[in-house]
C-alpha cells in the first residue's frame, strides 16, 4: 500500500492547472487533501473531483492564508497516520519519479525535508545548466520551497508547524530556518525537477544589471515587506536589519520603476514596513 499523502492549498485555482498537478502526483500517492482558502471557483473544483474518493476537498469559509493552510494538511496527514507528507502549491507538476526517488532517502537520520530542483516556467536559462545533478544522488541545502516537499509529519508538529501570523510569503523559508536551528536536515533530490511558476516574472535592464521584476500585486507585496522584516525579528544577527531594510527598499524601487500600479502597492509596502511587529 502506498504511504504517501499529498497536500495542495487552494486560492482560485486554475482549474486545467490544477487538473495537470492532480493527475502527475495521484497515482503516486494515497491520498489527497485539498484545503481550499474560500476560492470562487470552489464548486467548480468539487464537481471535478466529487467521483475520486481518495480525494479529500476541506472548505475555508474565509482565506485563511498558505500557512494555516499547510498547518491543516499536516493535521490532516497526521490524523490519518502518515508520516510523510508532500505538500504542492496548485500550480505545479510533480514528475513521475517523484515519490519513487524521495523514498530512497528517507533513512537519512534526523530528516525533516526531501525536496527537488526547482525549474521555473516562466524563467529563460539560457546557457545557465539546470541538468539533474544524478552523479550526486542529494545534496544537504538549507532552504526549499513547500512544494513538492516532503514533510516529516513528528518533526513538523515538534515545530510548532508553519507560522501562521505570516500568512503568505516566507512561510516556507521561516520552517526551514526553524528546521536547520534544530539540528534537522532538509535534502535536494538531484534526480528530481519540479516544473513551478514563480510568480509572473520578467527581467529589464538598469544601466548595466539584470532585474528581475516579479510583478506580485498589492495585497502579496504587503505581505513581502511586512514578512522581510517579522523574519528579521524572530531571527535577528548582527547587521541585519540593516540588510532587511536594503530588501524592502530595493522592493519599493523596482515596483516604482518597472511595475503597474505603482501607487496602491508602495502604499502596500508602506503599511507592511509598519505592521511588521505583528
Amino acid at each position: 500500500m502506498n504511504c504517501f499523502v499529498a497536500g495542495i492549498v487552494l486560492y482560485n485555482p486554475d482549474l486545467k492547472r490544477l487538473k495537470e498537478n492532480i493527475n502527475a502526483i495521484y497515482s503516486q500517492v494515497s491520498k489527497i487533501v485539498l484545503i481550499d482558502n474560500a476560492s470562487d471557483n470552489i464548486d467548480e473544483v468539487e464537481n471535478l473531483y466529487k467521483g475520486y474518493k481518495n480525494i479529500v476537498i476541506e472548505k475555508n469559509t474565509q482565506n485563511k492564508g498558505i500557512a494555516r493552510g499547510l498547518n491543516q494538511i499536516v493535521q490532516f496527514a497526521e490524523k490519518e497516520g502518515y508520516d510523510w507528507v508532500l505538500t504542492l502549491d496548485q500550480d505545479s507538476v510533480s514528475p513521475n519519479n517523484l515519490i519513487e526517488e524521495y523514498t530512497k532517502y528517507l533513512y537519512i537520520e534526523k530528516l525533516a525535508i526531501v525536496s527537488p530542483i526547482i525549474i521555473d516556467r516562466n524563467r529563460d536559462y539560457g546557457n545557465e545548466s539546470c541538468v539533474l545533478l544524478e552523479n550526486n544522488k542529494y545534496s544537504f541545502i538549507d532552504t526549499c520551497i513547500t512544494s513538492a516537499s516532503l514533510i516529516n509529519v513528528s518533526v513538523c508538529r515538534k515545530l510548532n508547524c508553519f507560522d501562521e501570523i505570516m500568512f503568505i510569503d516566507g512561510v516556507d523559508f521561516d520552517y526551514c530556518k526553524r528546521v536547520v536551528l534544530n539540528g534537522y536536515k532538509i535534502i535536494r533530490a538531484n534526480a528530481v525537477s519540479l516544473i513551478h511558476e514563480i510568480g509572473h516574472i520578467k527581467i529589464r535592464k538598469f544601466l548595466f544589471w539584470n532585474v528581475i521584476v516579479r510583478n506580485h500585486s498589492a495585497f502579496r507585496k504587503y505581505y513581502i515587506a511586512r514578512n522581510i522584516l517579522y523574519f528579521d525579528n524572530k531571527y535577528r544577527k548582527p547587521g541585519s536589519r540593516f540588510t532587511a531594510y536594503l530588501r524592502v527598499l530595493k522592493l519599493g524601487l523596482v515596483t516604482l520603476l518597472y511595475e503597474e500600479d505603482k501607487i496602491n502597492k508602495i502604499m502596500a509596502i508602506a503599511k507592511g514596513v509598519h505592521n511588521n511587529k505583528v
